[in-house]
């Protein structure tokens, strides 16, 4: 009978009536696919030194195939988080969206630029209010002076 967890692998429970070829046939066949699957899971690994830095997706496949399995499940799950952040990145044009910020940085930052001239230039002029206007516009640009606070 087979009790065996895996399908296609047989335990033999002590004293059965199987003779000892047949168990022995058995027990060889199950071998045989028990290394071919061993040898399935491993391929691909490239061994690597512990602390070495991975290169390769073959020196996680190595470290992987010797970590607790409590450690596997925690990189696969980072590694799923992982994808699924890069899909929805793609999926929502992530990279457009941080090009146009930048754009938008860049003008704020050359309207501030502009703002600090003009602020300069009006308290440089004669006349209480021009003075007024640059004190006003320094007040406002040291008050706040980055642009992503703006968007």
């Amino acid at each position: 009978m087979n009790h065996h967890p895996h399908p296609g692998f047989i335990c033999v429970p002590i004293g059965s009536d199987m003779s000892g070829t047949k168990v022995n046939a058995a027990l060889a066949d199950e071998v045989k696919q028990l290394r071919a699957e061993v040898a399935r899971l491993r391929a691909g690994e490239e061994p690597i030194e512990p602390y070495e830095e991975m290169t390769s997706g073959g020196h996680l496949l190595w470290a992987l195939g010797h970590a607790p399995a409590e450690i596997r499940l925690s990189v696969a799950n980072g590694l799923v988080h992982s994808m699924n952040t890069a899909h929805r990145c793609g999926m929502e044009n992530h990279q457009a969206t941080i090009a146009l910020n930048r754009r938008r940085i860049e003008r704020l930052e050359a309207m501030r630029d502009r703002l600090h001239h003009e602020a300069k230039r009006q308290s440089q002029k004669g006349g209480p209010e021009a003075r007024a206007v640059g004190l006003a516009l320094s007040f406002v640009l040291a008050y706040d002076t980055d642009p992503v606070t703006v968007l």
